[in-house]
């Protein structure tokens, strides 16, 4: 059954849904109380844009295991991507409740509440994830931007110059940037610009 259910998880992956759902329904079939085949269909059908069909899978998921972190996390991404960002955060906050050392929680609560316009909420997150996460540019490049849009430029410009630190010039494959450093380099760029500095900015 995992071996099925991993084959199912890798053809979503590579965007393969209809595969995916095939072998999801196949895993149900031989068993009804396997767990993960509704919980990773949340994830095929919210990449299909298949939200109703989502919450489906949720609520089957919920019928097995009603303490599954990753299902609470997995539909909390489907409503996210609906905008529905007070829904998604309630989910969230549940995996963070039931698994708190759950990748990128933390993380993801602080883009809900920063999406709901709930700053200090947003921030406290951001903080909580970056505690445990340091040195996770996708982190750290959200929360610069994120200080950015609410007028922290000096905190937005340590953040970015972090992802420089943790992302320099030599690398060993060419052909693969480091990552976020030149997302980092532009919004510096930019508020360079913006503070009449235009010779810091061109050198960015």
């Amino acid at each position: 059954m995992d071996i099925l259910n991993s084959l199912a998880i890798d053809y979503t992956r590579t965007g393969q849904y209809d595969l995916a759902i095939d072998f999801f329904e196949h895993i149900e079939s031989l068993d009804a109380n396997f767990e993960p085949c509704y919980c990773n269909r949340i994830i095929t059908y919210t990449e299909m844009g298949h939200h109703e069909l989502a919450e489906q899978m949720f609520y089957l998921a919920q019928q097995v295991n009603p303490d599954c972190a990753l299902c609470y996390y997995n539909i909390g991404n489907s409503l996210f991507a609906r905008g529905l960002y007070e829904q998604a955060v309630l989910c969230w906050l549940r995996t963070a409740a039931l698994e708190p050392t759950h990748p990128q929680i933390q993380y993801r609560i602080a883009q809900a509440y920063w999406y709901k316009s709930d700053i200090a909420r947003a921030r406290e997150h951001f903080l909580a994830e970056l505690r445990t996460n340091a040195s996770d540019v996708d982190v750290i490049l959200d929360f610069g931007l994120f200080l950015l849009e609410v007028g922290d430029i000096e905190s937005a410009k340590e953040k970015f110059n972090r992802i420089l630190e943790l992302a320099p010039d030599f690398v060993e494959t060419p052909a693969e940037p480091p990552p976020r450093r030149a997302d980092a380099l532009f919004y510096l760029g930019e508020i360079a610009f913006n503070s009449a500095d235009y010779e810091r900015a061109v050198q960015l």
